[in-house]
């Protein structure tokens, strides 16, 4: 009888020892620094009753409606700015995914890292166990000898029975020896230079209604509407400050399809617009989110990018034209771009240099062909370069990736910006997956003024932390006042 309890205890003390060891490899998920060239297809999954669903070839599940705040995800760099040099002894992060239910979560973190050309390094499929209100860590660290001078993005497609999302974490290995290669058209100039005359071709009708009902008593707020080329009708808010003095302006350019409303400030005017497609600019224009972006885009004359960058350019010629009538500084005009405003203003910038500085803010639809490249390498593939991929997958009018990629060459602010010649400021997040930071970084290193700031926002995916709107103010009032 001694005998058997001796046998059962050893059995006990077997399964418990080996529990512990898996368990431990399950939950550190740390071997060192990772190599590239291994690129493992790592597909590990739980096998039992409750999580048999994660029995699959790609590690994913499919089956169960996703709640995105079952996980609370958070990426800790080992470097505070997210940029690496030759000097730094580890390069990565570690993952951290914390359970907010109160019941136990299983699933998978499939891994890619890739660089701007859109090519996967490394990729890996690790499992996760999350209990009760329980956390996850996982440790990302690779070889420094591996990297060449740019940006890589870590994307990571989070899976459970009740969870998907992604991640990201977009690091810079030694970012300021980046060179890059530009792909200016040969006819660039030429190009522009016809599209400026297209429209002054257009007669402008520039019209303004006032708006007693949005004024207040320090700023009276008009109704500005104008035509543009391909007969479209632009509408947009001015609001200046009841001062007898004049005053500076900030010209607004708002992100993809987003609708500008006015903005009241007492010390200087500003101009919020929209260009075709977004807010009250609708008419002729109302597309599909997801084919807003590539409308038109088998024919560069006719593409809607080029509509919206001379929509742009003709609400800065209504400034000009109407400074005196409103007490307006045309000496003294900032155009602020955000999101796919920030790739207009660029273009004004360049196509009337009158103005007195550029804001960039989280500037996407730059750098396509990297954009491309991340947004596809990437699992799911990422928004906006799903949206392009879509365009040239269905082949129409025979386009194809290359030739779509050509004509995005008239359009891509990383081409506008060697010739900006005014103070530019800008804004980005290292995180993005909208525009990877590779993109605006070569837009930067395409800048030839001397006067250029920059702020690099590390926390989240698509926003820009506090710090930059402090500096954008600061900014704005010394280009201004």
């Amino acid at each position: 009888m001694c005998n058997i309890y001796k046998h059962i205890l050893l059995k006990i003390l077997t399964v418990s020892f080996f529990s512990i060891i898996i368990c431990e490899q399950l939950c550190s998920q740390n071997n060192g620094p990772l190599q590239f060239s291994s690129n493992p297809q790592v597909n590990r999954t739980y096998n039992s009753a409750s999580t048999s669903t994660f029995n699959n070839t790609k590690g994913f599940v499919s089956t169960i409606a996703k709640n995105k705040t079952a996980i609370k995800t958070e990426v800790d760099g080992f470097s505070s700015n997210g940029v690496y040099t030759t000097k730094d002894r580890r390069i990565g992060f570690v993952l951290r995914l914390q359970n907010t239910l109160k019941e136990q979560q299983a699933g998978n973190i499939n891994f890619q890292l890739i660089n701007n050309a859109g090519i996967v390094l490394y990729k890996e499929v690790v499992p996760f166990l999350l209990n009760k209100k329980g956390s996850f860590n996982k440790t990302f660290e690779f070889a420094g000898g591996q990297f060449q001078p740019g940006y890589y993005l870590a994307n990571m497609h989070i899976v459970s029975n009740v969870y998907e999302d992604v991640a990201a974490y977009n690091f810079g290995f030694e970012p300021t020896k980046i060179v890059a290669k530009t792909a200016i058209p040969i006819d660039f100039v030429s190009f522009w230079e016809n599209a400026k005359r297209e429209l002054s071709n257009t007669s402008p009708n520039f019209y303004q209604q006032a708006r007693p009902d949005l004024s207040n008593k320090h700023s009276d707020v008009y109704e500005v509407q104008f035509n543009s080329v391909d007969k479209a009708v632009i509408k947009g808010w001015l609001s200046v400050p009841k001062s007898g003095s004049k005053n500076g302006v900030i010209y607004k350019l708002g992100d993809y399809l987003n609708n500008q409303a006015p903005e009241l400030r007492r010390e200087m005017a500003v101009f919020s617009l929209n260009v075709r497609g977004a807010g009250g600019s609708n008419a002729n224009y109302n597309l599909p989110y997801d084919q807003y972006g590539t409308f038109n885009l088998q024919d560069r004359n006719k593409y809607i990018l080029k509509g919206i960058y001379l929509d742009a350019l003709r609400g800065l010629e209504y400034l000009f034209s109407n400074a005196s009538a409103f007490k307006i500084d045309s000496r003294k005009i900032v155009v602020v771009g955000n999101g796919l405003g920030a790739a207009a203003a660029t273009a004004v910038a360049v196509l009337d240099p009158r103005i007195k500085g550029v804001v960039l803010e989280g500037p996407s639809f730059v750098s396509f062909k990297e954009m491309l490249n991340f947004g596809e390498a990437a699992t799911p593939t990422q928004w906006p370069a799903s949206m392009y991929k879509s365009f040239y997958a269905s082949r129409r009018m025979g386009v194809d990736r290359n030739a779509m990629l050509r004509t995005l060459e008239y359009f891509d602010p990383v081409n506008f910006a060697p010739f900006i010649s005014c103070p530019v400021l800008v804004g980005f997040n290292q995180n993005s997956t909208i525009s990877p930071a590779q993109c605006v970084y070569n837009l930067i290193s395409q800048l030839r003024v001397s006067n250029k700031d920059v702020h690099i926002s590390k926390e989240g995916l698509n926003t820009l932390e506090k710090g930059f709107y402090g500096l954008k103010e600061t900014w704005l009032k010394e280009r201004l006042r």
